[in-house]
């Protein structure tokens, strides 16, 4: 399983901008199923390197939460909540892209908070408590 969310990672950013293509749905549920295959890792030591994560798969993470920030009105809350839950399982909060995203996704998430189902507001719980700063300015 391993190698074969390499290889989709390395396929899906062959080219800039081939995430454009893709359903919104389709990222978050891609970016998701790499995270649940790969789990956690070690979080990395220095702020360049994620340990024990293909660089392909980070560069896809790292692509599908910039594409998701350009794009974050089309997602459902599921999907959001889903690339949120994936950037931190994958360990990539250190990441500005990454963490651009989840801040922006759940500030936009606030109003509409009480339409979430409760999968996508734990998912964005357990998400911003691996930012560990981003509670204090997204307070309700």
């Amino acid at each position: 399983a391993i190698p074969f969310c390499v290889d989709a990672a390395r396929y899906a950013t062959d080219e800039p901008g081939d995430l454009s293509c893709f359903m919104p749905q389709e990222l978050s549920m891609a970016l998701w199923a790499m995270a649940k295959v790969l789990g956690r890792r070690p979080a990395a030591k220095s702020a360049s390197s994620s340990a024990g994560l293909a660089p392909e798969v980070e560069k896809f993470a790292v692509s599908v939460s910039e594409e998701g920030a350009r794009r974050l009105s089309e997602f459902s809350p599921q999907g959001l909540s889903n690339i949120a839950w994936a950037l931190a399982t994958l360990e990539l909060t250190r990441l500005p892209s990454a963490r651009r995203f989840i801040s922006a996704a759940a500030s936009l998430s606030l109003s509409e908070l009480h339409a979430f189902p409760p999968q996508a507001i734990a998912n964005f719980c357990w998400a911003l408590g691996r930012l560990d700063d981003a509670g204090q300015e997204l307070a309700v």
